[in-house]
């Protein structure tokens, strides 16, 4: 299941308490229709609330090899098939997967092995 579902499955029991509240409140109690306005807004605000403390949840990692896998950086020397590469700033130990890259080059991310990140060069 993908990570809305998963908030929403998690929200399932909000919705129906409120469900269930408006309809013992319409059907026994006679009320003015602002008490049940006021009844889904304050049901959205906690689904708000809800999905705002969720949200980090539901975005792709930033950090770690999960944050890493996928970016793009450049040879600062050849690779053959170790040696060094620039990614957001920082220089990482690299080890080329397909073979000779050259200095300069654009590569991407497909691992990383400790301290070092396992790259093949990006196709123009």
């Amino acid at each position: 299941m993908n990570k809305i579902g998963t908030f929403l499955m998690l929200s399932l029991d909000d919705i129906a308490i409120g469900i269930a509240l408006i309809l013992i409140l319409y059907y026994h109690i006679d009320l003015d229709w602002c008490v049940y306005l006021f009844i889904l807004l304050f049901l959205a605000v906690v689904l708000a609330v809800k999905f705002y403390i969720f949200y980090p949840h539901f975005r792709k990692p930033f950090t770690g090899v999960e944050g890493m896998v996928g970016l793009s950086g450049k040879t600062l020397e050849v690779l053959n098939p170790y040696g060094q590469v620039k990614i957001r700033g920082e220089i990482w130990n690299a080890k080329s997967l397909e073979g000779v890259v050259n200095k300069g080059e654009k590569v991407e991310i497909l691992d990383i092995e400790g301290l070092e990140v396992l790259v093949r060069p990006v196709k123009k």
